[in-house]
């Protein structure tokens, strides 16, 4: 369903310098997936959400959405294709207008894509008992629901479209634990309902793991490692991959050889636009090597559907 390769997003600065926030990101998205992209903050994972949207221009690389590279269409070309691929962004409070009430906001979609008034209104009754919300809340201002509710009804205005291609970046950040739970619980049941593929941003591993089936793990904007779900907990290779999940909070006390044999992550992520020789993790990995500051390593498949970018592996 989707295909990105080589994309790249370089934000300028003053003095001549440059933030590589996307650095030849590919990868693939197949219909009806959930593929999680996970990392610290500042890796590039909202960046490279709003890159395949074209809700910023990419520097390089492209994106082809249902075998169409959409990267050089025109935005009155893109327009209409927009309906097919939709986000849900970070923080609720500030993706509704505070002025416009939520049937108003939620009409407006329905507007512009091409929907009667009445036609409307039948969709959002129906994604409303979906969502499990109400239709009273229609005549409400987003000040005056919580942040669950506003995320809730982000969700429903993404899909009154019925998108193929859902982006979900960092839906539960700004939410309590109960709530994240049903959250994700409502994500996965709408995506299977509609078939939808799904590319979940975020940085907590231990939801990612959990409800994703692929994952991709983002550092200084390059995918460092690039593997299934089922084998996270038992196979990661990538030492920022390991030490990611060894610092992550669990409750259990057994854990597995994976955790037992990593670190968690030490110092702070380097300043994203002095440019790192070699591997960019290196300067905090504790099995750096000399060779790795030599030049960065490839994406290179170390098992069918793995993919590693180590020049230990």
């Amino acid at each position: 369903m989707l295909e990105v390769r080589d994309l790249k997003k370089y934000f300028a600065l003053s003095g001549g310098r440059r933030i590589r926030a996307v650095d030849g990101v590919s990868l693939r998205v197949q219909e009806n997936e959930i593929l999680g992209i996970v990392g610290e903050s500042g890796c590039g994972k909202s960046t490279l959400g709003r890159l395949i949207l074209r809700l910023i221009e990419p520097d390089a690389g492209q994106v082809y959405f249902g075998g169409e590279e959409i990267t050089c269409l025109s935005r009155s070309v893109l327009r209409p294709k927009r309906r097919t691929m939709q986000m849900v962004f970070q923080n609720p409070f500030s993706s509704f207008n505070p002025k416009i009430r939520i049937g108003a906001a939620l009409m407006e979609v329905c507007r512009y894509y091409g929907m009667s008034i009445p036609e409307g209104r039948e969709r959002i009754e129906r994604l409303l008992r979906d969502i499990g919300l109400s239709s009273d809340l229609l005549n409400r201002w987003p000040g005056e629901l919580s942040g669950g509710q506003l995320q809730r009804l982000a969700i429903a205005r993404a899909i009154i479209a019925e998108p193929s291609l859902l982006i979900a970046d960092e839906p539960l950040s700004a939410l309590d634990v109960s709530v994240q739970a049903q959250l994700l619980n409502l994500l996965d049941d709408l995506r299977a309902s509609r078939s939808m593929a799904m590319i979940f941003i975020s940085h907590d591993m231990t939801v990612v793991e959990y409800f994703c089936g692929r994952v991709a793990v983002m550092y200084l904007g390059v995918i460092m490692e690039l593997i299934t779900a089922a084998e996270l907990s038992r196979n990661a290779l990538h030492p920022y991959t390991r030490s990611l999940r060894a610092s992550a909070p669990r409750l259990d006390v057994f854990k597995d050889s994976v955790e037992e044999s990593a670190t968690p992550i030490h110092g702070e992520t380097p300043n994203p636009h002095v440019l790192i020789k070699g591997c960019p993790f290196a300067p905090r990995c504790p099995q750096a090597q000399p060779f790795c500051t030599d030049a960065l390593p490839e994406l290179r498949e170390a098992s069918p559907g793995h993919w590693v970018r180590c020049s230990l592996f």
